[in-house]
């Protein structure tokens, strides 16, 4: 009976463990889950390029998602939010690829997940009540995403996307140090207790 039992416990771990393994291989198929020693390659990039805007040479298509589990008791959810590159919609012009400008859209993707850690913190952070916290989780989220998109913007102008030497070294600094100050919000889940 006691080897039985173990038995089972050593299969069910190596069962969630190929099932991780599985989920993290599928994700990978066209999209990059934000991990600090997963960097951005240029095999990434598998989009067409469309229309090409002024001085853009690449573009690395990034989202936050969040996705909530409320448990069997109602007295907390867990909130999972991720940030991740989508590959299919990410592209580069084979004629300007370099190491100097696949360190600019990797910063495009370290400020997604810089929105996604404040938006842990805020979620985090919150008083919740159960009654309206499904309208103030999407209220934060959609904020969060507009935000998002402005310091987006805000980077590429202030670096001419990344033409701007000095701007973009000053940027690569601003974006390590934030990361740094929100570090115990790296986590994807967020509890939230009720």
């Amino acid at each position: 009976m006691r080897f039985s039992f173990h038995f089972l416990v050593f299969l069910w771990s190596l069962l969630s463990v190929t099932i991780g393994f599985a989920q993290q291989n599928k994700r990978e198929g066209n999209e990059i889950l934000w991990r600090a020693e997963r960097p951005l390659a240029w095999a990434d990039f598998k989009g067409a390029s469309g229309k090409v805007q002024n001085n853009e040479a690449a573009f690395v298509g990034t989202q936050i998602s969040f996705a909530t589990t409320i448990t069997k008791d109602q007295d907390s959810v867990l909130v999972t939010v991720e940030s991740f590159m989508i590959k299919n919609r990410s592209w580069k012009l084979k004629t300007a690829i370099s190491d100097y400008l696949l360190k600019h859209e990797q910063l495009h993707f370290d400020i997604c997940e810089l929105f996604a850690r404040k938006l842990r913190k805020q979620i985090g952070e919150m008083t919740p009540n159960i009654r309206t916290f499904n309208s103030e989780i999407t209220k934060m989220f959609k904020k969060c995403d507009k935000d998002l998109s402005a310091y987006q913007k805000q980077y590429d102008k202030e670096t001419n996307h990344s033409l701007i030497a000095e701007k973009q070294e000053e940027w690569n600094q601003k974006i390590a140090i934030e990361l740094m100050e929100y570090e115990a919000w790296g986590n994807t889940e967020v509890w939230v207790v009720f």
